[in-house]
């Protein structure tokens, strides 16, 4: 590789991107808005190589992109097909909060995921280190072998080139992608198996409920049939079976619903995230639960005293 070694201000999947008010050239805003809220990261001319970060049109940075020196960007494919068109080379940036200054566009970056793999991209700029200085930078170095054996090198790499420049956290990329990529996703695992966890009590509290009353209601009836020689195993079964009913058509409503959401889950992580075994297995356990919530008032119901029930007005 041509260059083993870079710097950036921010890396993919990390929380350090630095956002900026940017209003392309020829670019026509909706009334009341007059530039775009854009992530951004600055890095040296090693990035690209290093990474390896696709260039699809243009240059990357050269050394000769100096801070005395005019302005340029590289932009990725989603920000250039939302914002500047069929020709972005050489269209310019102006950088709203930062003294109006305009950025020529030199390169155009393979359009990627910088915050989640669950959510779509979104535009992003690269700037050029050397003209937008950072206060802490993040080192990436290519290495062959075992990343964590280099961990010592480069600690004593970076204390003699200045000693008073403290040293975070050394890790692989792939140590990185698997800690900043999934967490977003386990953060929304934990909400909805919150959400899933409540709307599963409120529906057994529900149905629970509905079969009480459906009981109460058929007192007299329930007596009736104990009456002319029904069982109180036939009376049960009678009792569960109505709530197998209303069990089987919640949960093919929500395993309907399941699939669909799975499906746009999986379109926005480009992974599919459909588990047959556990779409399978996740309505029978949620049948055997909705039948064990009905078990108390179809055994009040079985247990009805038939003399008691046909003297009820």
């Amino acid at each position: 590789m041509d260059h083993p070694v870079a710097s950036a201000s921010a890396l993919p999947m990390s929380a350090g991107f630095n956002v900026l008010a940017v209003a392309p050239e020829g670019f026509t805003f909706p009334p009341g808005r007059t530039s775009a809220t854009i992530a951004s990261a600055a890095v040296d001319p090693a990035y690209f190589n290093t990474l390896g970060v696709r260039l699809v049109q243009g240059r990357g940075f050269r050394e000769t992109d100096r801070a005395d020196g005019p302005w340029v960007a590289i932009v990725d494919e989603t920000f250039a097909a939302r914002y500047l068109g069929a020709n972005p080379l050489g269209r310019r940036l102006r950088f709203v909060e930062l003294g109006d200054r305009t950025a020529e566009v030199v390169g155009i970056s393979a359009a990627s995921h910088h915050n989640s793999v669950l959510m779509p991209s979104q535009p992003f700029i690269h700037l050029p280190l050397a003209q937008h200085p950072a206060s802490r930078a993040t080192l990436v170095a290519h290495t062959i072998g075992e990343p964590a054996a280099l961990a010592g090198a480069l600690r004593g790499v970076v204390a003699a080139l200045d000693a008073s420049v403290p040293v975070y956290r050394i890790e692989s990329t792939a140590e990185a992608f698997e800690t900043r990529s999934k967490r977003l996703a386990r953060l929304l695992t934990g909400i909805a198996g919150s959400v899933g966890l409540v709307g599963l009590t409120m529906a057994l509290i529900g149905l629970y409920a509905i079969v009480s009353y459906q009981v109460s209601r058929r007192t007299r009836e329930i007596g009736i049939r104990m009456a002319i020689g029904a069982m109180q195993g036939q009376v049960l079964r009678m009792v569960l079976r109505q709530a197998a009913t209303m069990g089987i058509a919640g949960v093919a409503i929500g395993t309907a619903i399941s699939i669909a959401g799975a499906g746009g889950l999986a379109a926005l992580a480009e992974a599919p995230l459909f588990d047959p075994l556990l779409m399978a297995a996740a309505p029978v356990a949620l049948l055997a639960t909705a039948l064990a919530a009905s078990l108390v008032p179809a055994r009040r119901a079985a247990r009805i005293d038939p003399q008691a029930a046909l003297r009820q007005d």
